[in-house]
Formats: C-alpha cells, sequence, structure tokens
C-alpha cells in the first residue's frame, strides 16, 4: 500500500470517526433529556405520595373523631330515649291517677258504678299502647 493510499484510508476512517462522534454526542445528549425527564417524574411521585400520606393520615383522624362523635351521640339519644321513657311513665301514670281519681269523683256525685269509669281509663291507656305502670305494652318501641 502506498503512503497516498494509507493517507486516503485514514482521512476517511478520520471522517467515520467524525460522524460517529457527533452521532455518540447526540445520543448522549438525548439520553441526559430522558434522565433529566425521569428524574423530575420521580420526583412528582415522591411529592404525591408524600401528599398522598398526609391525606391519608387526615381522613384516619378524621374517621377517630366521627366515629367518637357517633358514640357520644349513640350515648346522648340512649339516655334521652331512657329519660323520655321515664318521663312518659310518669305521665301516664299520673294521667291514670288523675282519671281514677276524677271516676271516684264522678261516681259519688252522680252514684254511677265505678266500673264504668275503670274501663273509660283503661281504654284511654290502650289507645297510647302503655300498660297502667307505664311500661309499653303490645309495641315494639323501646
Amino acid at each position: 500500500m502506498s503512503l497516498e493510499n494509507t493517507v486516503r484510508k485514514a482521512a476517511k476512517l478520520s471522517g467515520d470517526l467524525g460522524i460517529r462522534t457527533l452521532d455518540l454526542q447526540a445520543n448522549i445528549a438525548a439520553l441526559a433529556e430522558r434522565v433529566v425527564e425521569q428524574a423530575e417524574t420521580v420526583e412528582r411521585i415522591g411529592t404525591d405520595a408524600d401528599r398522598l400520606e398526609r391525606d391519608q393520615q387526615n381522613v384516619s383522624v378524621a374517621a377517630r373523631e366521627a366515629k367518637e362523635k357517633a358514640s357520644a351521640a349513640h350515648d346522648v339519644i340512649d339516655d334521652s330515649t331512657r329519660r323520655l321513657s321515664v318521663a312518659n311513665a310518669n305521665v301516664v301514670q299520673a294521667a291514670g291517677e288523675a282519671l281514677a281519681r276524677a271516676a271516684k269523683t264522678t261516681h259519688a256525685k252522680r252514684n254511677k258504678p265505678a266500673d264504668d269509669n275503670e274501663r273509660v281509663l283503661r281504654s284511654h291507656l290502650a289507645k297510647t299502647d302503655l300498660g297502667p305502670s307505664g311500661a309499653v305494652v303490645g309495641s315494639t318501641r323501646g
């Protein structure tokens, strides 16, 4: 091989090497862009994961507070129901006693049999689903 051919071959290889180097630089630049984009995506995912964790903790706290409030409300309702039941029983008992006194007074004034007054009293008590003691009779109410 002659010196001239060697120089030509070296020049051609040098040109090919330059082109390949430029291609490699372009590939490296594109790879660098993709790595930056992926790093930004990973950072956004981390930020979103942190936000989701905080949101989950907030939901957990809110659920616990709601459960506590519901339990307290349930206790208040139970207590109110018990008090209302006692008050209702007292009213029915007082009404029964008043009717009995009225029946005695009416019986004494009109000289009517006491059985009629007792029947009226029992009829009124039966309409309220409550017995003479104020206890619920024949009903599913508590």
